[in-house]
């Protein structure tokens, strides 16, 4: 049975693609920050039949960012109140604006 060589289409790398930058981004369930991470994968024919490839992953980046303290307050006090549907949607854009930020700036400390 052969063994898979490549990633699959679906990762985001071509067939002729040997590295792969990844973003990634974490909160607990602490709501207190934001983990960043960037990550370069690295993929090398090696040949063999047994194991085709070699892959190689370096850490660019790691970095906790808190929350500002108006948000941190507002994740954790959410599931205690009752919320209209636009407070919700407004505090999932707090929450989505905070984590753009976060990429961005694990992104520009590359």
């Amino acid at each position: 049975m052969p063994i898979v060589t490549q990633l699959p289409s679906f990762a985001g790398i071509s067939e002729t693609q040997s590295t792969l930058t990844i973003l990634s981004l974490m909160t607990g369930t602490s709501a207190d920050a934001v983990d960043v991470g960037v990550y370069r994968i690295a993929s090398q024919e090696t040949g063999s039949e047994y194991l085709p490839i070699n892959l190689s992953v370096d850490t660019l980046v790691t970095q906790t960012l808190d929350y500002p303290p108006a948000l941190h307050d507002a994740v954790l006090s959410a599931p205690h109140h009752v919320m209209t549907a636009a407070q919700l949607c407004q505090l999932n854009v707090q929450l989505g604006e905070y984590l753009a930020y976060a990429a961005q700036q694990g992104l520009a400390d590359m």
